[in-house]
């Protein structure tokens, strides 16, 4: 039987996100199929969000699946409602890297670490213990920095840091070469 034809029943007959990514890890040749019926992309919303309905095809759904922007500051925060079809999973799991992508943000592989919590450098030489967001880099002139924000009494501050400041190793993104 013809890949083609066996890839396309199994996505539009059972359509979960299992099955796109059964799908696109088989082979060569499958991946390529599954490449060409790439979904729309889901933007996701920062309020007033219908939790029980599909953000991709706009039904009403029991068991709703949501996507959250950890990628992005806590106060900058976005969402996506999506049901367990493929397409809106995968739309608004690519939804979600191209809005951060837009905003100069990476979403890396892993969280290069567990905790919220860092100690960022400060001009006087001294450090402030501050939160940061471990799931993403925001892109500054070619540098790539991890955002961080403290308070200071009554002040929100918020400092973007190199990585070279604490890594030595480059870091790894997920999508890096936009192969999907």
């Amino acid at each position: 039987m013809e890949p083609h034809i066996v890839v396309n029943v199994l996505l539009d007959y059972l359509g979960h996100f299992v099955d796109w990514k059964n799908a696109r890890t088989l082979c060569r040749q499958t991946r390529d199929i599954v490449k060409k019926k790439l979904p729309t992309f889901i933007s996701g919303a920062r309020t007033f969000i219908k939790q029980n309905q599909c953000m991709g095809c706009w039904r009403t759904i029991e068991n709703a699946r949501w996507i959250t922007y950890k990628s992005l500051p806590l106060a900058m925060t976005r969402y996506s409602v999506v049901c367990n079809h493929w397409k809106c999973t995968v739309g608004g799991i690519m939804g979600m890297i191209e809005d951060v992508g837009r905003q100069n943000i990476r979403v890396l592989k892993t969280p290069f670490q567990e905790s919220s919590n860092i100690s960022i450098p400060r001009s006087d030489g001294s450090t402030t213990e501050a939160m940061c967001v471990q799931h993403g880099l925001i892109n500054i002139r070619g540098q790539y920095c991890i955002m961080t924000h403290w308070s200071d009494n009554f002040d929100r501050c918020s400092k973007n840091v190199p990585w070279s400041h604490y890594f030595d190793f480059p870091p790894e993104f997920i999508f890096d070469d936009w192969d999907i």
